[in-house]
């Protein structure tokens, strides 16, 4: 939240880039952090923790993207994370990539 708080004037393209490229730099943490999401899948009990956290990143991209942006970004950025979980260390996600796909997403809603 304070990451997103003292660049909530930044480009938000660059901001929601950097928040991915950041992510995907401890990709270890972050296979831990996505866990929750694919044991939700086959454990209904835990779907409303794993909604409330997904709710919480899409709460918090709206410091810097319109409301009705916020959940397809969201959804984006999840996508870029499962990417980047699946390659592990490959690191075939350049940062250019993901913001091509960041500004074309968040200039449709603008």
């Amino acid at each position: 939240f304070s990451w997103f708080y003292t660049r909530r004037h930044d480009d938000p393209c660059d901001v929601l880039t950097d928040f991915v490229m950041r992510g995907i730099e401890d990709i270890d943490e972050l296979a831990r952090e996505y866990e929750l999401f694919t044991a939700a899948i086959s454990r209904p009990s835990l779907r409303p923790i794993a909604l409330e956290w997904s709710n919480t990143v899409v709460a918090i991209i709206k410091m810097v993207v319109p409301d009705s942006a916020a959940l397809p970004l969201g959804t984006l950025l999840n996508g870029c994370f499962i990417r980047a979980l699946l390659e592990k260390h490959e690191r075939t996600l350049p940062r250019e990539l993901v913001y091509q796909s960041v500004s074309g997403l968040y200039n449709a809603f603008r």
